[in-house]
Formats: structure tokens, sequence, C-alpha cells
């Protein structure tokens, strides 16, 4: 008996160490203080899976204390607010819904379309994490795989997130056309 219980254990033990091992550690972000301020943009936020697309607005601001991103319906309900600021990433509890992805997740992939290149490579040092940059594409490493891309432009920026498998678009909520996924 006391053996059986050993060794189940023994194999739950390695399952998790092996599970550890594969399942990335949340990306550092780059301090608020390497972001430039914005005013508030109101913008065309599409998120795009094999299941579904979602087409919402979005307005985003920040400024070298905090980050904020409010979600809105179609119809201009707000149905969530995502906030970074000194005292961590979080949703506020003005929420109508549930979010899809936990805070640290949206935060991360607006964070790696948004800081300058040079402020990432830096929160990535000396962590599994890592930044290969060409032209006005990104992509985002664990452990020299590759976890997301990001396509930025002045019409658009395409985060496409290959551990979720999902992309996001964002774009001026005034463009002529919303744009695509990678």
């Amino acid at each position: 008996m006391i053996r059986g219980r050993m060794t189940f254990l023994s194999g739950l033990l390695a399952f998790a160490l092996s599970s550890c091992a594969i399942t990335p550690s949340a990306p550092p972000i780059p301090r608020l203080t390497e972001l430039a301020p914005t005013a508030p943009r109101v913008q065309r936020l599409q998120i795009f899976s094999a299941e579904s697309e979602f087409q919402l607005t979005a307005v985003l601001a920040h400024t070298h204390d905090r980050l904020q991103l409010a979600v809105l319906s179609p119809n201009g309900q707000r149905l969530f607010t995502l906030l970074h600021d000194h005292d961590g990433t979080r949703y506020l509890p003005d929420s109508t819904i549930s979010p899809p992805v936990t805070a640290p997740w949206l935060a991360s992939r607006l964070g790696w379309a948004l800081w300058p290149k040079e402020s990432l490579e830096s929160a990535f040092a000396n962590t599994p994490w890592s930044l290969h940059s060409v032209a006005n594409r990104r992509e985002v490493l664990f452990r020299h795989r590759i976890q997301a891309s990001i396509l930025l432009s002045d019409a658009c920026t395409v985060i496409e997130d290959f551990q979720m498998k999902v992309s996001m678009s964002i774009s001026p909520l005034d463009s002529s056309k919303p744009c695509a996924p990678l």
C-alpha cells in the first residue's frame, strides 16, 4: 500500500515538474516609465480564433504611472477594464463580463506591441524570454520557441499568440477597413 502511494506520488511529481518545464512563465513587462505617454485613443479591437471572431471597441491610454485599456461592446457598453500600474496588473471590478484571458496575459501582449524594442530586450534579459525583431515584425520567444508574432504599422497592429491560438488586431476606429490576422 505504501509502495503504491509512493509510486503514485512520484508519478504525480514527475508530471507536475514536466508541466512546469513546458508551460511558459509569466513574461516580464518593462517599467511604465519606459513607455511614452499618450492621450486616450479609441481603437478597433478584433479577436480571431478558430471558433470565433469578435469586433470590439477599445480605449487605450498610458502614462508613466499606468496603462489602461477599456474594452467596449459594439454598442458602447463597457465590458471590462485592464489596468497595469505600480500595484500590478488586474481587471477593474467594473467588468460586466468575465474577460476570456487573464489580465497579465492581455497586458503582456499589449506590451509586446507598445514598448520600444530596447525596453522589451532589457526586461527579458536573464529570463527564458527573448525578442527577435526585424523591421516592423517582432517575435517573442520562450526558451527559443516562438510564443507570439507581432506585426506593427501605423494602420494596424496584429498580435498572433501561438500558445493560445488566438490573434488580435488593433487599428484606428476611423480606419476605412479593419485589419486581418497574420
